[in-house]
């Protein structure tokens, strides 16, 4: 094949073809990489931030959570609430004061504290919500399981917040006594997403949005609604639902969402979600496409501006390019060499407006986007090792020989020592021997083994061993080989106390059990798997091991006749609602019959559907026998009541008829006695002179005496069998028409009676008039001695009992002969000196017992006495 031979404008032509279309290319390549390259960064940045404000969110609510726990473990909390619970009333305002001072301004994020009792009413509020219950609040729910953080849509000042409960326990009993709540305004969790409470607390950098005019950090709750206020639109949007793919990732998929997709507003960006499972939150950052995206826009324009530059000079450069085309190119390859190799600093002369020059322009533009590029990675790296720095674990990275490469924080506090002081240091150069021993056999274990290796280790850090969780696993290169190892330490000796200390709770419940024969256990639905707590093994003689440990193995341990109720019980409680409290048969091994009571409740999701039971087991055997035996030996006593009270009927109507009897025979002979007297005296009075006429006088006074005591007799008989009627009485008008009446009968005594009105009392007005009467009388009769008699009648409050009075200041009497006041004919007094039956007190005391009541006295010989009753009502 013969040599082509072309003109040198050709050549020239041909020359420059072969050169420009190659960097063409190559600029047309670099710029698809560069776009892509930007694009992938871009959504790393998005990612990293919404990542470090996700990191901030969990940080700020753990802390809050921490410090409400903190709160619940305060003793003058737990006393304030469990002295509420025993008086039922809100705990003073001096409490509430007492919130404010020493809780409330601990932590400047929560604005409110309020106290509750086991019922959901406010005990004690930093604001004014006394009274108020909130037993159906989530977070006053979950707050007596645990300490928790929920969302309430529409807090204390009419807007959403967050609420941090966790449950109070009584200190003596270990009790839950009450749920501590702190609110949280949603506008402190806007300032994690601004920034501005990391400007608060000192950073220097801390606004990201101020040089991305467009990026927009909020967020979206479990029904789509955004919490936080919106940067572009009105607030209107924030009652919006927002349904974009972020939010319907999180909430359908739970999955994190980023990449490039039109925001609420329809407006192309460039996004990255975060899920906070927890709460049901999407936390979306985003920012405008074409901000995110301008250095490619700026490249791809310089492009077309280089083609028409180069279409509308190519002449020219016919001429010129034999001059300057070679020194200008390897001037660009240079300068491409060099941001290969790393100077973004490399600048290109442009000396020319042609192609050569826009070319120059351009590479100048990719090295200046390239080293913005690389800026920005370097700050995401110092955000990374920000964040690394300020989590609580403990992590490490060091190179296969075992050195050092990078600490966070939490490695320098815990060792004391600063990260510049141990990178390329080995652990042999940092710790004791055996320490070190212990970290490099499990850093060999990671690379050995390829995978995460998981060790339980203790740490000496001073004076103090502390226990951790060390997880160490390699870091592999593209070739799958091992270059690092990492490693995460986490704190777990407050964890490993807690255990113990669970451990004996444990056995003590086990222990208090065995002594109650009460049993729990707990019924996992899904799963069909019962567990008991030993004590259940021993009430139905069973060995752990010969039992089936679900529902069926329960069932088939019950009494076959009552295993229908105990089944249609249970699906009572799952599916209607009923208590689980039956009491049921069941039958052991040997053919032994016991008998328990059993309680329990349904734990449900947040549709309804029943997830598990938990419940109780107790052995009622003995109880159930000893009721039994208590009803027949009531029956027994009922018959033998029955027979008594039939018994007495008969006595009593005996007496009846014998009192009339007594009544009847007796009256006749008096009033024959007193008749014959009176006319005896009438007719013979000069005969019988003095001594004859006295005679008379106790003849007549004897058989008067006899006839009243006689009409006493039959009184008491009457009120002791009296059917009663109970109704209103007006104790205090009956009160002053038996004194209306002594003061007839008496009209030249001067007596002041002192007479509480509107003493109301429920029985039989017949019989409360008799014991007024009685009363009344004896107090008008035994203060006749006196110029200044004074009665009084009255009542009062006792123990939660009504209590009714007669006080007088007459004579008195001795309390040593208090237990014969109420005695049938039993008398303190002489009747010369004070007249009667001495069956007066007898009958107030039986119709004060018929009445379910009881009758006292008190009283000082020459100072007066006071009679006192009550009535059940």
């Amino acid at each position: 094949m013969g040599r082509i031979s072309l003109s040198l404008s050709h050549k020239v032509l041909l020359a420059f073809t072969i050169v420009f279309v190659p960097t063409l290319v190559l600029f047309y390549l670099s710029y698809i990489s560069i776009e892509q390259y930007l694009k992938k960064h871009v959504i790393e940045d998005l990612v990293i931030i919404a990542d470090e404000r996700e990191a901030g969110i969990f940080i700020f609510l753990e802390s809050n959570r921490r410090r409400i726990e903190d709160f619940a473990s305060d003793i003058v909390i737990r006393g304030a609430i469990a002295a509420s619970v025993k008086s039922g009333l809100p705990a003073p305002q001096s409490f509430a004061e007492y919130l404010i001072k020493n809780k409330l301004a601990l932590d400047r994020h929560i604005y409110r504290i309020s106290l509750f009792g086991t019922d959901g009413r406010v005990v004690a509020s930093t604001h004014r919500e006394k009274g108020s219950v909130v037993s159906g609040e989530e977070y006053f729910i979950r707050g007596r399981r645990g300490a928790v953080v929920t969302e309430k849509e529409n807090g204390y000042l009419g807007k959403p917040e967050l609420v941090v409960s966790a449950p109070v326990y009584s200190k003596d009993s270990k009790e839950l006594i009450g749920v501590i709540a702190g609110f949280i305004s949603m506008a402190e969790i806007e300032k994690i997403l601004t920034g501005e409470l990391s400007r608060e607390l000192g950073a220097v950098t801390w606004n990201i949005t101020k040089d991305r005019k467009t990026m927009e950090i909020y967020i979206v709750n479990g029904q789509g609604v955004m919490l936080t206020k919106p940067r572009f639109a009105g607030s209107s949007v924030a009652a919006q639902k927002i349904d974009t793919p972020p939010v319907r990732d999180c909430l359908m998929t739970r999955t994190e969402h980023s990449g490039f997709y039109a925001n609420y507003m329809g407006v192309p960006v460039a996004g990255a979600s975060m899920c906070i499972g927890a709460l049901k939150w999407t936390l979306i950052v985003e920012a405008g496409k074409d901000e995110m995206l301008g250095p490619v826009a700026d490249m791809g324009r310089n492009l077309i501006i280089t083609f028409a530059v180069v279409l509308s000079l190519i002449i020219a450069f016919f001429i010129f390019v034999m001059k300057n085309t070679a020194v200008v190119l390897k001037r660009l390859s240079g300068a491409v060499s060099e941001i290969a190799a790393g100077n973004y600093d490399v600048s290109l002369p442009v000396k020319s407006g042609d192609e050569i020059g826009t070319l120059a322009v351009s590479v100048n533009a990719m090295a200046k986007a390239v080293k913005k590029r690389t800026e920005e990675l370097k700050e995401s790296d110092e955000k990374m090792q920000a964040i690394l720095d300020n989590t609580s674990n403990v992590i490490s990275l060091k190179d296969i020989m075992g050195r050092y490469l990078l600490v966070n924080h939490a490695f320098e506090r815990l060792f004391n020592v600063k990260k510049e002081s141990i990178y390329g240091r080995t652990d042999y150069d940092l710790f004791a021997r055996e320490v070190a021993e212990v970290f490099h056999a499990s850093d060999m274990a990671a690379l050995v083994d390829g995978g995460p290796v998981e060790t339980e280790e203790t740490i000496i850090a001073g004076n103090a061993a502390r226990t951790a969780i060390s997880i160490k696993f390699p870091l592999l290169d593209a070739n799958m080989t091992p270059y690092a190892v990492c490693g995460i330490v986490t704190d777990i000796t407050e964890i490993k106390r807690s255990e113990e200390a669970l451990k004996k709770s444990e056995a003590s419940l086990a222990n208090a059990q065995r002594i109650a024969h009460i049993g729990s256990w707990e019924w996992d639905i899904m799963d069909n798997t019962l567990s008991w707590s030993d004590e259940i093994y021993r009430i139905f003689g069973l060995n752990k091991g010969g039992f089936g440990a679900d529902f069926d193995a329960f069932i088939n341990s019950v009494h076959p006749d009552d295993r229908t109720y105990v089944r249609s019980a249970v699906k009572e409680a799952l599916y209607n609602g009923k208590p689980y409290d039956i009491d049921h048969r069941i039958l052991l091994q040997g053919g032994a019959v016991r008998i328990v009571h059993e309680y329990a409740e349904v734990t449900r999701d947040d549709n309804g559907t029943p997830l598990k039971m938990t419940g109780t087991v107790q052995d009622i055997t003995d109880s159930v026998h000893a009721a039994d035996d208590i009803i027949k030996l009531n029956r027994e006593l009922e018959k033998r009541v029955a027979e008594r009270t039939a018994e007495l009927d008969a006595a009593n109507k005996e007496l009846l008829s014998f009192s009339y009897s007594v009544a009847h025979d007796l009256r006749a002979p008096l009033r024959i006695i007193d008749g014959f007297s009176h006319a005896l005296f009438e007719d013979c009075k000069d005969e019988l002179g003095l001594i004859g006429s006295e005679h008379l006088r106790r003849v007549r006074e004897a058989s008067q005496r006899m006839g009243n005591l006689i009409d006493a007799l039959l009184t008491l008989s009457k009120v002791t069998r009296a059917e009663m009627r109970r109704d209103i009485i007006d104790l205090s008008a009956l009160a002053k028409n038996v004194f209306d009446e002594c003061a007839k009968a008496e009209p030249a005594r001067r007596v002041e009676f002192n007479c509480e009105d509107g003493v109301i009392a429920n029985g039989d007005a017949w019989l409360l008039r008799i014991v007024l009467v009685n009363l009344v009388g004896n107090a008008w009769k035994f203060t006749s001695k006196r110029k200044d008699a004074a009665i009084a009648f009255g009542s009062f409050e006792k123990d939660g009992e009504k209590v009714y009075f007669v006080r007088d200041n007459g004579a008195g009497f001795d309390m040593k002969y208090s237990d014969r006041l109420f005695g049938a004919f039993q008398r303190l007094h002489s009747v010369s000196e004070f007249p009667g039956t001495g069956i007066g007190l007898a009958t107030v005391a039986r119709i004060v017992w018929r009445h379910g009541g009881r009758v006292w006295a008190e009283g000082e010989t020459g100072k007066g006495a006071a009679f006192y009753f009550t009535l059940s009502l």
